[in-house]
């Protein structure tokens, strides 16, 4: 099961890996399925093997723990896509360590970066190990020699762009704050003018690599973008405005299914600038636009 709600990255990786897809649809608060979603569609498909989870815009749903545990009591696992999450944490535990293992992105577009390539995080040694490999060509032990086990290709990070990695994560609480920071200074003029958006409340620490604001009735996503384009006030990709079932190269996934939630939402949302750089004045521009133009 995944969410239809994600970036075509983490279907394409579950297609690659010889598995079938169930897609799952999202609840508007958090754009991310809900517990009844999960256990709904357990029912229906008691051959489900296992979970991707995907923090959008590094929110945790709050019911992911629960989800978690029955997942593993039905012998299923779950995988984190924290592609969005770098230092979102829920409950004392920050994301990549709240299931069976987790990937993060390191795109230039994300909360930290090495220009490209990601991470994986794992407790298993085996996992480890076999990664390990994978990742180097099939050449276990972290060995460079001739002798290949796995099918596996050259993922390898380079020590630059490694380098750059150890940068930004001694650099990652402070960018945290500051996006923080950001994010309350955009959404205390919403909460004042009623408008919606993914809350964190719940959150021990989010990553607020997406402020995700839902669009008011009567209000096109097109629209908006040219009216705040015409403020100066250039909005980000939403997080998805097209999801997976509807993308043409996973055409036949899922086909005949409904998933009413992102056909909703997925066109009808803004994701406003929002980054570790934003100075409070800057955000408090960006919530007034959004105010002037939303209410």
């Amino acid at each position: 099961m995944v969410p239809t709600n994600t970036n075509f990255a983490t279907v394409a990786a579950i297609i690659r890996a010889g598995g079938h897809v169930r897609y799952l649809d999202m609840d508007r608060k958090t754009f991310a399925p809900t517990l009844a979603m999960v256990r709904a569609e357990l029912d229906r498909n008691p051959r489900i093997a296992g979970v991707a989870w995907v923090h959008i815009g590094g929110i945790i749903s709050a019911e992911l723990p629960e989800i978690v545990k029955v997942c593993r009591g039905r012998g299923l696992f779950v995988v984190e896509d924290a592609a969005h999450a770098h230092g979102s944490q829920l409950g004392g535990v920050k994301a990549g360590k709240l299931a069976d293992g987790g990937a993060f992105s390191f795109f230039p577009t994300k909360v930290m970066t090495t220009c490209e390539g990601g991470m994986i995080t794992t407790d298993s040694d085996e996992e480890d190990y076999l990664s390990r490999s994978y990742r180097n060509q099939g050449k276990r032990g972290v060995s460079y020699g001739g002798l290949h086990h796995d099918f596996g290709n050259s993922s390898r990070m380079t020590e630059l762009h490694a380098l750059l990695g150890l940068i930004q994560l001694r650099k990652l609480p402070t960018m945290l704050r500051r996006r923080s920071l950001a994010a309350r200074a955009i959404t205390r003029q919403l909460d004042r003018a009623g408008i919606s958006y993914c809350a964190t409340d719940h959150m021990d620490v989010a990553s607020n690599y997406k402020l995700i604001v839902l669009l008011p009735d009567g209000r096109s996503l097109d629209s908006v973008k040219k009216a705040l384009a015409g403020e100066g006030v250039i909005l980000g990709g939403g997080v998805y405005e097209i999801p997976c079932h509807r993308q043409p190269v996973f055409e036949g996934v899922c086909a005949g299914e409904s998933y009413p939630g992102a056909e909703r939402w997925c066109p009808n949302h803004i994701c406003p600038p929002l980054t570790s750089g934003m100075t409070e004045d800057e955000a408090r521009f960006v919530g007034e636009m959004l105010v002037k133009h939303l209410s």
